[in-house]
């Protein structure tokens, strides 16, 4: 059996899921947790080692590195998707 129909199985992504996951509040709401989850991070490491120097040069550039990959992953998928959209007509299914 391929692995990646094993996979597609596992997910259990419906039309209702899928409808859920591609909302535009939810690709926007992705992009807002990650900062929030450095800030619970940071504000961790000051409960747990009380104060703490914190480097914000290395954690905003750590940061800016984690959107540009998405950003760059994002780009790639569209330029794909540009490529192959006439190859297939489910792939021509999927515009609107």
């Amino acid at each position: 059996m391929d692995i990646f129909k094993i996979t597609e199985r596992s997910f259990a992504m419906d039309d209702e899921v899928w409808a859920h996951h591609a909302n535009p509040w939810s690709v926007w709401t992705r992009y807002t947790t990650l900062p929030l989850i450095i800030i619970a991070i940071i504000g961790m490491v000051f409960v747990i080692w009380g104060v703490a120097v914190l480097a914000i040069w290395p954690t905003l550039f750590g940061t800016a590195l984690v959107y540009l990959g998405k950003l760059w992953f994002c780009d790639r998928m569209v330029w794909l998707y540009e490529d192959t959209k006439d190859a297939d007509p489910q792939y021509q299914s999927w515009l609107y």
